[in-house]
């Protein structure tokens, strides 16, 4: 059974703990969710349509480009330290 349909509503979700970090994996500790889905997909699109972009107009290499879109996308889905 997955650890989130155990979760009470005002209580925090399950997690592993590693270190400083809490790690919590799709399906095991929230389910999933269709306007998550939708918001990584059309975040994913954006970021893609960029790589033209930067390799036309700043005449950036595709690889430089791809690797600045994925630390783009990772630094977007990790959540904010800021409270």
């Amino acid at each position: 059974m997955s650890l989130w349909k155990k979760r009470t509503a005002a209580g925090e979700a399950s997690y592993y703990p590693l270190g400083p970090f809490k790690v919590r994996l799709p399906f095991l500790h929230y389910r999933f969710e269709w306007p998550d889905y939708f918001q990584g997909l059309l975040m994913c699109a954006v970021d893609l349509a960029a790589i033209p972009l930067m390799t036309e107009l700043l005449g950036m290499p595709f690889e430089a480009a791809l690797a600045i879109v994925m630390i783009n996308g990772i630094f977007l889905s990790t959540p904010s330290p800021i409270r």
